[in-house]
């Protein structure tokens, strides 16, 4: 047909020219385009033709052609990664663009995006090292670095990073004191960074960073904590009173010292002024 010569003199040539540089996915985008125009071609055929019985048949070759080319194309976004299996062994990823994959001999086995994730900890009870419960939760920001990895190494990543934060929480929680878990959060977040990555580098996942949300202690914990804040304000309330008082009485001595031997100074001068008078 003179509308479709040259389309398909294009795909030809790119056919020779990735027979030519070896490059497979050309190549198949290249068989599949002129198996798509060579059934579009045939129903123009049938139906500009006067043979009507062969139409049916055309048609459904023609479908079965466009959506067999449908089925290889595989559009992913930016910043997503896809892993192919052929036969079920591990063949190639997918980068972002358009991808040709082979049905039936080739599928999507693992899909999943390069971007930061989050992973939301829940609650979990903890002690710590003075045996005190606390309610601790934690966000998780990861990245995938390596698809192959983060899909063979360990069945579920995301689950597997979830439930080791979760491990490592409660772990360093009772390396600290009460006081210090509450005073030292940013250093318990570097400890769980560091201690995620050694682990998960061979999953092909990289922590960002990790924050403690919450660090809520039991209700009891809660009532001595307030005890012992107000045990606290009332000996210091004490103690500056006591201080008032002492610097009260030493200004008061301290005045009646003064008077006293300003009083005998001049008790001095006038006898001497006296004895002087009287020589």
């Amino acid at each position: 047909h003179k509308y479709h010569a040259p389309v398909l003199y294009q795909t030809f040539n790119f056919l020779l020219k990735s027979i030519t540089m070896k490059k497979r996915n050309t190549l198949i985008s290249s068989l599949l385009t002129i198996f798509l125009f060579q059934s579009l071609f045939c129903f123009s055929s049938a139906a500009s033709s006067r043979h009507w019985f062969r139409q049916p048949i055309v048609k459904s070759c023609a479908v079965a052609g466009v959506l067999c080319c449908a089925s290889c194309i595989k559009i992913v976004s930016t910043g997503n990664e896809c892993l192919v299996e052929r036969l079920g062994k591990y063949h190639r990823s997918l980068q972002p663009g358009l991808n040709i994959i082979i049905p039936l001999f080739e599928r999507i086995s693992f899909q999943d995006t390069n971007r930061e994730q989050i992973l939301d900890v829940p609650p979990q009870e903890c002690f710590t090292l003075d045996n005190a419960p606390l309610t601790a939760d934690a966000i998780v920001y990861m990245r995938i670095t390596d698809m192959e990895k983060a899909s063979y190494k360990v069945s579920n990543v995301k689950n597997a990073v979830l439930n080791l934060c979760l491990t490592h929480l409660r772990e360093e929680i009772g390396r600290l004191t009460l006081e210090e878990s509450f005073s030292k959060r940013g250093t318990l977040n570097q400890a769980l960074v560091k201690r995620l990555n050694d682990i998960c580098q061979d999953w092909g996942v990289h922590i960002t960073r990790v924050e403690i949300q919450h660090l809520q202690p039991s209700h009891d914990i809660l009532r001595a904590m307030e005890m012992q804040m107000s045990a606290e304000r009332k000996k210091r309330a004490t103690i500056l009173q006591s201080e008032g008082e002492r610097t009260k009485l030493i200004n008061e001595a301290e005045g009646r010292a003064g008077a006293m031997l300003v009083d005998a100074e001049a008790r001095k001068r006038s006898i001497i002024l006296d004895s002087e008078a009287e020589a």
